[in-house]
């Protein structure tokens, strides 16, 4: 007779010796016993618990107290799963917030500090620290990039596609690496919120220049995108006549493909060149500005020349204090100046934004004493070129003329920065832009004065003491041909006349021409504020191309394609 265990029997691994498992047992003589026998040794052996523990597992399985080796295998690739999406979204999110603050995705830092890299989530500091892939690789970062790219393009074009109308915008530059470069955004009305959206698209790289490059471009990666051309109500780029040109200009060739997408010129850009052009046709006023180029440049291309400037900036002085009193009213050009106080340091103005250049000048006629000593410092320390350029620069801060014509120019300037923050903001549209515009020439008329110059002049005054000269004009000889040199009988009348005069007349001149009262009324038409104060013949008579659409019943359509149409390039240069 045989005994068999049924738990070796059925789940033996073979490697026994077979008695209670394939042989069977049967030495009954040997069976008993706690230290000799058999059945209490076979019990106690590590097979047989082996064995007994897949028996116990097979029965709770079957009773559905303990899940299966597959379910057992899902949950754990289950885990895996979540695991490595908590990985990505983590590496995603780094990669978010870096190029949020436009800082590089492979930079370098101190070696130091390398050890609290992924500090701040654990998650990524234990993936980091395992043997495996880490995904960090330039390939891997420029797929997520690409990906979160598609994300937010697909959502804008899709709230863009409720919009029902579209207007484009169009920026070219060239980058650092020396390639050219188109910078595309897109202005639509949000229909949920009821406001108006600027989106920025994508950059395209230009392979040529051209108008017919640059047009075939912004058509193609609009389709790309999945924007109808039959949508576009509205163009907006600068100037140039590669973009802006009725001929064969880009706004020309995209008229052909879409004939409702009408060109309009940047109004930030319109402000910029009434300046330009008022700033190079007053001699004394584009004297200034291209000897106050020379004279930044100066200090700014040599390290030694800088530390000079920054010694002197943390002197004492008592110059701002004596310009302040002489302002009894708290006008733009006193604030800029109390704001130029803080700087320690003057900046070169901008080759391109010419209403910027206020707060270069309100820097130098604020430090100007500091800046003199600075000057006459280099030039007792310099020799050979430095040196004589130096005192070129020395001689030109201690020039009455200059002295005015910089006053003026800060002063005047001062006026038009507010239009300008006011022409850059996103929410800002063409009526609003005009009013602001009109706003301002008032204003410039109003201090076309006397009184106004007296304390220009007096200011001048003060920064003439500071570097001691008399605040009188070189002496002039002969019939003047070159320059203005009217029949007055003080230096004061003299800078009124061809300096303030003039540059404020320019400037008013420019203000309404490049934003004439005309086209604010046709502007009106697509206000929902100022329907009752339009007449509706009278602007579809001037503007007969969009009667079709002004005069339209569907209001709510009209005041969307003159809502989404573009004031100013602002959003595609901050990404330049």
């Amino acid at each position: 007779m045989r005994a068999y265990c049924a738990y070796c029997l059925v789940f033996g691994d073979g490697h026994d010796d077979g008695m209670f498992g394939m042989i069977g047992f049967r030495d009954w003589k040997n069976a008993s016993g706690d230290k000799r026998g058999s059945l209490r040794i076979h019990e106690n052996s590590k097979l047989h618990s082996a064995a007994k523990e897949k028996a116990d597992n097979l029965i709770m399985v079957s009773n559905e107290s303990k899940p299966d080796i597959c379910s057992s295998l899902s949950k754990a690739y289950e885990n895996k799963i979540v695991r490595n999406r908590q990985i990505l979204l983590a590496i995603i999110d780094v990669i978010v917030s870096l190029g949020q603050r436009n800082i590089a995705l492979r930079g370098n830092w101190d070696k130091e500090l390398k050890k609290e890299d992924a500090k701040f989530d654990e998650i990524l500091r234990t993936h980091l620290q395992s043997q495996g892939p880490h995904y960090l690789s330039p390939k891997v970062q420029n797929e997520l990039i690409y990906c979160c790219e598609t994300e937010i393009r697909e959502k804008i074009v899709n709230d863009c596609k409720q919009a029902e109308f579209y207007s484009i915008c169009a920026d070219e530059t060239t980058d650092v690496s020396v390639k050219e470069q188109l910078s595309l955004c897109i202005r639509y009305v949000d229909r949920i919120k009821s406001e108006v959206r600027e989106e920025f698209m994508g950059f395209v790289e230009l392979t040529k220049t051209d108008a017919e490059n640059i047009a075939g471009n912004i058509l193609t990666y609009l389709d790309k995108w999945g924007l109808e051309i039959e949508k576009l109500r509205g163009q907006g780029y600068d100037g140039a006549s590669v973009m802006s040109g009725h001929v064969n200009g880009v706004q020309t060739r995209i008229r052909r493909t879409s004939p409702r997408a009408y060109y309009v010129h940047c109004r930030s850009h319109n402000l910029n060149l009434v300046v330009t052009q008022s700033c190079k046709v007053v001699h004394p006023i584009r004297n200034i500005m291209d000897n106050v180029v020379q004279l930044t440049w100066f200090i700014c291309a040599s390290a030694n020349r800088k530390n000079i400037l920054k010694e002197e900036m943390f002197t004492e002085s008592d110059l701002m204090d004596k310009i302040m009193e002489i302002n009894e009213e708290d006008d733009s050009s006193g604030k800029l100046l109390q704001e130029a106080m803080h700087k320690k340091s003057i900046q070169p103005l901008s080759e391109t934004r010419w209403t910027a250049r206020v707060d270069a000048l309100s820097a130098i006629i604020t430090n100007y004493e500091k800046l003199h000593n600075a000057v006459n410092k280099i030039e007792e320390k310099s020799s050979g070129d430095s040196k004589s350029k130096a005192g070129g620069h020395r001689r030109l801060m201690e020039d009455p003329e200059f002295i005015m014509a910089l006053v003026v120019a800060q002063y005047v300037l001062a006026f038009l920065k507010p239009l300008t923050l006011s022409l850059q903001k996103v929410d800002c549209d063409m009526v609003v832009a005009f009013d602001e515009a009109r706003n301002l020439l008032r204003t410039l008329k109003s201090i076309r004065s006397e009184e106004a110059f007296s304390k220009l002049f007096e200011r001048a005054r003060v920064l003439a003491d500071v570097v001691e000269i008399i605040l009188q004009p070189r002496r002039r000889v002969g019939r003047q041909i070159h320059r203005d040199n009217p029949n007055v009988d003080s230096a004061e009348q003299l800078w009124r006349v061809s300096i303030f005069y003039a540059f404020l007349d320019h400037v008013c001149t420019e203000l309404e021409r490049r934003f004439p009262q005309e086209q604010r009324q046709l502007m009106m038409a697509g206000d929902p504020k100022m329907e009752n104060k339009v007449r509706r013949q009278g602007i579809c008579s001037k503007f007969t191309p969009a009667s079709s659409c002004i005069c339209t019943p569907g209001f709510l359509s009209k005041h969307k394609t003159c809502s989404c149409a573009y004031v100013n390039l602002t959003s595609n240069e901050r990404l330049l």
